[in-house]
């Protein structure tokens, strides 16, 4: 349990996601990459969507934007 001292400390309120300054995909754009991914695929889907097929692979297996 987080002391209440330390409760609404910026570190405990992560922007993320779509909403993160530097994100580059929203969270539909996402949502499409895995429904789309298939094997042999992650570099063209990559392309696509302006990311690095390892970026995509990350995102099929939830590493990012869970």
């Amino acid at each position: 349990m987080i002391p209440l001292e330390r409760a609404w400390h910026p570190i405990n309120r992560q922007v993320r996601g779509e909403r993160h300054p530097q994100a580059k995909l929203t969270d539909v754009q996402v949502a499409e990459i895995r429904a789309r991914y298939r094997r042999g695929l992650a570099e063209a889907l990559g392309a696509e969507f302006g990311i690095t097929g390892r970026q995509v692979l990350r995102i099929v297996r939830k590493e990012r934007r869970k």
